[in-house]
């Protein structure tokens, strides 16, 4: 885990750059105007989720809810996750896994309403401005805890502190270089380019999903289906 700082990258996209030099550092013009281009850059990145990387968790009480919303208007108010990373239950202190299915499983399951003793597999439907939380089956007096994954932070200013996981800040500093060029009249080297390209690669790389497991038959309704194991931290 790296801690950085919004005028950390933009001084180090501006000397990728060769716009300010080594021990030089920027005027609060460049700084201001770095800071709106990396926000939204930052934004950019937060709608591909093989590149998003804030982990939360949520813990929700099951009273037999079929569908729960997540979001700042859902019925869990919290920020609106991009991704369910894994589950599981609790029951008494005792903890159940939980598969996190995509769409076509959850759409083979054959009566979706079937009420059980714990809910052992869930779809999440991202929805806005609130995602939709799908539970199969339905159950009551347990809690559903999840890990999920949330959009890229924002920088408020260019002092603000952020921590991101390996390699994200050299992805960032490269693609906010590639972003600022034309504005500083600066043709960006196609080493720079490829350098993004690299860093951004091995970031999706790290974060695809990978198919590994099948869907119990218990819980399909019949034959099992593969799904998408759970994306790296």
């Amino acid at each position: 885990m790296t801690t950085t700082t919004a005028a950390v990258i933009i001084s180090d996209a501006l000397k990728e750059l060769q716009v300010i030099g080594e021990g030089e550092t920027p005027s609060a013009t460049m700084l201001s105007d770095g800071l709106r281009m990396l926000n939204r850059l930052l934004e950019t990145f937060s709608t591909d989720g093989e590149f998003a990387y804030a982990e939360a968790s949520e813990s929700i009480a099951l009273t037999g809810q079929q569908s729960i919303t997540l979001g700042p208007s859902g019925s869990v108010t919290t920020k609106r996750p991009i991704k369910i990373e894994s589950a599981y239950v609790d029951r008494g202190g005792i903890s159940y896994p939980v598969s996190v299915l995509d769409g076509e499983q959850y759409d083979a399951l054959t009566y979706k309403a079937q009420a059980g003793a714990n809910t052992a597999a869930i779809y999440y439907d991202a929805t806005y401005p609130d995602g939709t939380l799908y539970l199969y089956p339905v159950s009551t007096g347990c809690t559903l805890h999840l890990s999920v994954m949330q959009s890229v932070k924002q920088f408020a200013s260019t002092s603000d502190q952020i921590d991101m996981p390996e390699g994200y800040e050299d992805a960032i500093i490269l693609a906010l270089a590639v972003r600022m060029g034309p504005g500083y009249g600066k043709k960006v080297s196609e080493d720079t380019k490829q350098a993004a390209r690299r860093a951004m690669g091995a970031i999706k790389r790290v974060n695809r999903d990978v198919p590994m497991m099948d869907l119990p038959a218990a819980v399909a309704g019949g034959s099992g289906t593969s799904f998408g194991d759970f994306i790296g931290g």
